[in-house]
């Protein structure tokens, strides 16, 4: 009997190890993955912001600019705007409009062009000609990702009155999300929100 229970305890005990050692590898295969899987979505992020910049640097900041024009949309026929380009637009220009100097450097953000891009993983991206901190020469640029095209009413406003922001924050390195971008965020919110115009169907 005493023999009997010896061969069942070590028996228990090797399952014990076992589960153990299953466990154990199953939790390291599964961080590996988990790990890999982090760096594939990390450098297909960089690789779109390099596609993204690239857009920005060589197509619209050369946009030609008419005389007086606060806000240009780039192809603003294009299906990827969900007809949403003069919306987006008008959006922009009413903010831009009331609140382009930046307090701390002076400098104006106009005009601005915003253009719709097939990412992926971002909502909008703002870019400047030098970029992080501003210049008399900006050539400020909006892109918005096409996945946001579909949003609603509130959704776009906040998502422009956020990019807006972003675009009025003197050094944007600095303060990416902090005190200044919280203050010009919610000022750009409040000029939409008492400022409402159709929205498209």
């Amino acid at each position: 009997m005493d023999e009997y229970r010896t061969v069942l305890i070590n028996i228990l005990l090797i399952c014990l190890l076992l589960g153990a050692l299953g466990y154990s590898l199953k939790k390291n295969l599964t961080f590996s993955l988990r790990s890999q899987g982090f760096k594939k979505i990390r450098k297909e992020r960089e690789d779109e912001l390099i596609a993204v910049e690239d857009f920005a640097l060589n197509t619209l900041m050369d946009m030609d600019i008419p005389k007086d024009t606060e806000v240009i949309a780039y192809q603003p026929n294009n299906f990827f705007w969900n007809g949403r380009a003069e919306y987006i637009v008008r959006r922009v220009e009413q903010i831009m409009s009331t609140a382009h100097f930046c307090l701390i450097c002076n400098v104006s953000c106009l005009p601005v062009r915003v253009a719709t891009y097939p990412m992926k993983w971002y909502g909008g991206i703002v870019m400047r000609e030098d970029g992080e901190k501003h210049s008399k020469e900006d050539r400020s640029s909006i892109v918005f990702a096409i996945n946001v095209m579909g949003d609603t009413r509130q959704e776009i406003d906040d998502l422009v009155s956020h990019e807006c922001a972003h675009l009025l924050v003197c050094d944007i390195k600095s303060d990416v999300h902090g005190e200044e971008f919280k203050f010009y965020y919610a000022a750009c919110k409040d000029i939409l929100l008492n400022s409402p115009i159709d929205f498209p169907k």
